[in-house]
């Protein structure tokens, strides 16, 4: 299913990206500040005035014996 979460700002979702990753206690506080430039120029075709809206999609896959 493809799901439309919408983000107050692109920086906005690079930090929750970040909180939910084991790489993001790697970056410090330089870095962050670029990949979130790069990260609103990138994402600026999914942004409006009320932030950004990404389309993501996921595959739950369930086995039974």
């Amino acid at each position: 299913a493809t799901v439309l979460p919408r983000f107050p700002s692109a920086r906005e979702f690079l930090r929750q990206e970040a909180a939910g990753s084991p790489l993001g206690a790697l970056l410090d506080p330089a870095q962050v500040e670029g990949l979130g430039t790069e990260l609103e120029r990138d994402l600026a075709p999914y942004a409006d005035d009320d932030g950004v809206v990404l389309p993501m999609q996921t595959w739950l896959v369930t086995a039974h014996r």
